[in-house]
């Protein structure tokens, strides 16, 4: 059996049942190619345990981190599971291979004080407007980013004080926002969205293009935010949700 073809129909599986994002098949496909790379072979009933686990001592020879070897192993590891699923293979040779050990640390964040700050935004420009609607909903529905930038001007419910989030699996759930948020959407939503809007679009958060917000730009926000408000915790966008979760 090629590698190449079951790699094509994993990563048809990944999508449409198991419903990860493009990022994450891209990711587990290139860590995938890499292994296959790695022992040089093009049939999948050749690739043994040993292969496995020569490739892992690899990536440790060469100084790779245990969290990236691991990433590497679960890539392999759902491939192999998926070609259990489809009966390609009956002897899964990862069975018996070990994740490595990660060690277990606490995400740093953000203080209440420093989340004011970030949160301290003078409204002077429609950027201004939207950019404290953003963190304001962040902060009050502890939102996953993906889901935040995905939100439509519809899921907003100003007679009910909350918002509708499509989160993963497509599970649908109703947020409570509080009153600073809702404040902060009113504001943004009534004045200056429409300044934003090039065609028609549901989102909530456009771009100056009009288009949905990237997760990179977003980001370069809040840290230009953070810099102008002498924010010097470092920080990354999970962290920062996990200081509102903390909060």
């Amino acid at each position: 059996m090629n590698i190449n073809t079951w790699i094509a129909k994993w990563k048809d599986y990944l999508l449409i049942d198991k419903k990860f994002s493009d990022n994450t098949i891209e990711k587990y496909e290139k860590n995938l190619k890499h292994f296959k790379e790695f022992i040089e072979k093009e049939k999948i009933e050749e690739i043994t345990k040993d292969d496995i686990v020569n490739y892992m001592a690899s990536l440790k020879k060469e100084g790779i981190k245990d969290v990236t070897i691991a990433n590497y192993l679960t890539s392999i590891k759902r491939f192999f599971y998926f070609l259990e699923l489809e009966k390609v293979i009956t002897d899964n040779p990862t069975n018996l291979i070990d994740t490595p050990r990660l060690p277990s640390t606490l995400p740093k964040v953000l203080s209440v004080e420093e989340v004011n700050k970030l949160l301290d935004i003078k409204i002077k420009t429609k950027y201004d407007a939207r950019n404290k609607a953003m963190l304001e909903v962040l902060y009050a529905a502890g939102l996953r980013i993906s889901e935040l930038l995905n939100l439509k001007v519809e899921d907003v419910s100003f007679s009910d004080d909350n918002v509708r989030v499509w989160g993963k699996g497509n599970k649908e759930r109703l947020v409570p926002l509080g009153n600073y948020a809702i404040a902060a959407l009113k504001t943004y939503i009534d004045n200056y969205r429409h300044l934003f809007i090039k065609k028609p679009t549901p989102y909530l958060f456009l771009s100056n293009q009009g288009n949905i917000l990237t997760r990179q730009r977003l980001f370069q926000y809040i840290k230009e935010q953070a810099v102008k408000n002498n924010i010097k915790t470092n920080f990354s966008l999970h962290t920062l949700r996990h200081s509102f979760a903390t909060h």
